[in-house]
This record gives C-alpha cells, sequence and structure tokens, in this order.
C-alpha cells in the first residue's frame, strides 16, 4: 500500500504512521511523500520522528549506535529528519527537558527557515511590482504560504515548549 502525504509536523506525521501501524501496515520506505506500507500484525510497530540534522558525524553515529542497540530501527533519513521504527512501544525523548530540547531545535530550524524564505521572496516581489510578471506574483504567494506554514509551525513550538515547562 502506498500512501501520499506532506508533513512538516513530526507530531502529526507520528500520529499519522502509528494509526496506520493500528491496521496492520508497516511502513517499509518514504520517499518525496510516499510512505510504503506492507501488511503486518495491528500495533506491531511504533514510530517516531527525530530531528537529527543538528548532530556532527561522531554524535549521529554514537546515536544511532543507542537507538539500534535498543532495538530501534532506521527507516529512512530525510534531510534533517529520521523515521525510526520499534516492535512495541517505545520514546524517543522519555524527560520533560529533552523534549524541551527538541521543540527548541525544530522551532529554532523554522524559524530560521522562515527567514530565509522571506529573504527569497524579495525578488520574485520586486518583480512583480516593476514588471508586473503573474509568475512573479505566483511564487511570491508560493512563498509567503511557506512563510506562514513554518510560522505556524514556529507558534506550534512555542506552545508546545511552554505546556512542557508547565508540567516539569
Amino acid at each position: 500500500m502506498i500512501k501520499f502525504r506532506l508533513y512538516y509536523d513530526k507530531d502529526k506525521e507520528e500520529e499519522f504512521l502509528n494509526t496506520i501501524s493500528k491496521r496492520g501496515y508497516e511502513l517499509v520506505n518514504f520517499f518525496l511523500g510516499f510512505y510504503t506500507f506492507k501488511k503486518c500484525d495491528p500495533n506491531e510497530y511504533t514510530y517516531r520522528v527525530d530531528l537529527i540534522g543538528n548532530k556532527n558525524r561522531e554524535e549521529l553515529e554514537d546515536y544511532m549506535e543507542l537507538l539500534e542497540d535498543s532495538g530501534v530501527v532506521l527507516i529512512r533519513r530525510w534531510g534533517p529528519w529520521a523515521i525510526f521504527k520499534k516492535k512495541g512501544e517505545f520514546e524517543l525523548y522519555t524527560d520533560k527537558e529533552s523534549q524541551i530540547k527538541l521543540y527548541t531545535r525544530i522551532r529554532n530550524m523554522f524559524g530560521s527557515l522562515g527567514i530565509l524564505e522571506l529573504a527569497c521572496m524579495i525578488g520574485p516581489m520586486v518583480s512583480y511590482i516593476q514588471y508586473k510578471e503573474r509568475i512573479a506574483l505566483y511564487v511570491t504567494i508560493l512563498i509567503l504560504l511557506t512563510v506562514l506554514a513554518f510560522t505556524n509551525q514556529v507558534f506550534k513550538c512555542n506552545k508546545k515548549i511552554k505546556n512542557l515547562k508547565n508540567n516539569i
């Protein structure tokens, strides 16, 4: 079974993957938004998505070795993200402090990308204003929508961080 989805929210992606697992499907591959599943026992696997792009090579090797030793399998790395599975239940971040650090890293990444996208929007916007090129308008709108999506993710992460800090 193949399903197409685009996520920028790790929690929603995990929810999607774990819902499919409850129905008896195992994720075997991911590429460009296409999730490939095969039949398995319902709830056989738990899935977690992690931001691993900020780790240096040595930290990443140690992290992957630790996960592998605990029975966690890497399904796919995609840019700074990784999708993991394990038979039964598991969590990558079990304490509040590490969860706060994770959501802070995610917030910072999306905030930085949003600022970068805003800078990229200047060229097409100026082109549209000066030359009334329709394609420049469409590019500007597309970039603006991306900035809004990234900003939304920053606000979601801020809310999660605040809730985690209030529950410490």
